[in-house]
């Protein structure tokens, strides 16, 4: 999970350089960086950002001289699955320890630093999106986080993928603050899916 820092814009140009996000809309990608301030998720250049014509998520994984947009999953581990490469002429990528990213494009400059990971409780309401679902089917790793237990009543219970979530459960979840954040909205009104 990535916080952001900017470079000022003033007198500087950055060029156009529209991508297509998963949704299908051109954005423009330095107004993609931009919005992606809170919000991105991932570490190995991949960040996490919402279309600003839908609102829609959109991955994608910065290489020098090119975008891929995608998804990612885990299946042991985390799985970035490209959809669609686009080149960007003088974009410039720099991971450096630990995990903190420098991105560069038309004499802007983005910095975005890996956050600290959190932990949160949350508790499911009687109407939730999570109510009668599997805790594998709600994909929270998609979103960065992990089900660390369910509280039920007096008992911890261990995340088995396979428990069915109930009203009133308490859903303890770790992980980056911005995917807490999503999680919240994922479990309660399906918010989060596809969109980590």
């Amino acid at each position: 999970m990535y916080h952001l820092t900017r470079s000022p814009a003033a007198g500087i140009q950055t060029p156009v350089t529209k991508i297509k996000g998963l949704c299908g809309h051109a954005i423009d990608l330095p107004a993609l960086l931009d919005a992606t301030a809170g919000n991105a998720a991932g570490s190995s250049a991949m960040l996490y950002a919402r279309c600003g014509v839908c609102g829609e998520g959109t991955e994608m994984r910065l290489a020098n001289g090119g975008v891929t947009v995608g998804y990612s999953y885990f299946g042991g581990s985390l799985h970035f699955e490209p959809m669609e490469r686009y080149p960007v002429k003088g974009l410039k990528v720099t991971a450096s320890d630990p995990d903190d990213l420098e991105v560069v494009l038309g004499g802007r400059r983005w910095r975005f630093a890996v956050d600290t990971p959190s932990r949160h409780r949350f508790v499911v309401f009687d109407n939730a999106f999570a109510v009668g679902r599997a805790l594998a089917a709600l994909e929270f790793e998609r979103l960065s986080v992990v089900v660390e237990a369910v509280e039920r009543g007096a008992e911890r219970i261990a995340p088995d993928p396979e428990l069915v979530v109930r009203a009133g459960d308490f859903l303890h979840l770790r992980g980056p603050a911005p995917a807490l954040t999503r999680a919240w909205h994922h479990m309660n009104d399906g918010g989060g899916r596809g969109a980590a």
